[in-house]
């Protein structure tokens, strides 16, 4: 189903806008992220992470990153199936778990910054309101230049 164009992006035919770049080190034609309250200016993935003081590894996916946080989980023969309960593992794990397992967690925020998804005005969508297939343009182009 085609999707009205707005502006430069459509879900038909995927345009790079011009001046989508990263603002601090010029990177062109990847992932971009903008300051909640400064649509404006955009970062790359490196000057994102440097800017907010973060660690983000892109994930698997190509759509999200993740954090440096990790979940840990326990199952134990008394929990009903597939109910997980958290645990900390500097403090062993518990003497009932049966199965372990952790998670790293994922976003596509670094910070305070969210994925520049560009509008038909020069400007982008703040990080609620970007249509799906504004969304999967940007989940489209790659972390990094290669």
């Amino acid at each position: 189903m085609e999707m009205k164009d707005f502006g430069v992006i459509s879900s038909s035919k995927a345009k790079m806008p011009p001046g989508y770049k990263c603002s601090k080190c010029g990177a062109t034609g990847v992932k971009l992220w903008h300051d909640v309250l400064d649509h404006q200016s955009l970062l790359c993935l490196r000057c994102t992470c440097e800017d907010q003081n973060k660690v983000r590894t892109p994930s698997e996916d190509g759509r999200s990153l993740y954090t440096e946080k990790i979940h840990y989980w326990y199952r134990s023969a008394s929990m009903s199936p597939n109910h997980w309960s958290g645990y900390d593992p500097t403090k062993g794990i518990p003497s009932d778990a049966v199965d372990i397992r952790s998670e790293q967690e994922r976003t596509n925020q670094i910070g305070w910054y969210v994925p520049a998804v560009p509008t038909k005005d020069d400007t982008f969508f703040d990080s609620t309101s970007e249509p799906k297939f504004g969304y999967d343009w940007w989940a489209s182009l790659p972390f990094l230049a290669t």
